[in-house]
């Protein structure tokens, strides 16, 4: 029986980073990685997929691609954080006005 476990990276594997902070538990359906891929808030923190540029899927055979990109990456500066900042950083200088113009109110 083949065992699979999805991992979270910050880069592609290969770059060495260091930068896998979790994986999923020990899944036994190709089934079970299908759908946790298509959907990866459903069993993932939705701050830990949104900041995950690779998925690697491990218990493939040698040879096998086994590295997909996550379509739900977002890069760290069009962050929410990021976008608040930005208006709060409008608001002190324009007032209401400008924080409204950069939260597109």
């Amino acid at each position: 029986m083949t065992i699979y476990t999805i991992l979270l990276w910050g880069s592609h594997p290969n770059n060495l980073n260091d930068d896998c902070w979790c994986g999923s538990e020990d899944l036994t359906t190709w089934e079970q990685v299908e759908e946790i891929l298509a959907n990866p808030f459903k069993y993932f923190n939705k701050d830990d997929v949104r900041s995950t540029q690779w998925f690697e899927i491990d218990g493939l055979p040698e040879g096998t691609d086994r590295y997909r990109r996550n379509r739900f990456y977002r890069s760290p500066c069009l962050s929410d954080d990021w976008r608040n900042e930005y208006a709060v950083q409008c608001g002190m200088a324009f007032g209401c006005d400008g924080y409204n113009d950069a939260m597109g109110y």
